[in-house]
């Protein structure tokens, strides 16, 4: 499947359960601007990719589907909490498979 960006972003926010009108007011737009973006009418400016990838937690890559790994933000968290992350996502991967 080829994903756009405004199939990626309409992705993460509903995986955040918000509606277009709550992230629309988090990226200080309009809620029509938001779908038009999700249904690839138009695309924000680089500042708005940067504040929307910054609130998801994804890098502007993820967010312009450059790249498909999104990242996870472990700010904060110390080494042990890092490796326990680590082996759950490991966990997960496995368990896919």
């Amino acid at each position: 499947m080829n994903i756009s960006f405004g199939n990626r972003l309409k992705n993460l926010r509903k995986s955040r359960g918000i509606t277009q009108s709550e992230l629309a007011e988090t990226l200080e737009v309009t809620q029509q601007t938001v779908g038009f973006w999700e249904n690839g009418v138009s695309i924000p400016s680089v500042e708005t990719v940067i504040k929307a990838a910054k609130y998801f937690g994804v890098t502007i890559d993820y967010l312009l589907c450059v790249d498909d790994r999104p990242m996870i933000d472990a700010a904060g968290l110390n080494e042990h909490d890092i490796s326990a992350v680590q082996t759950i996502i490991t966990y997960i991967r496995k368990s896919k498979k």
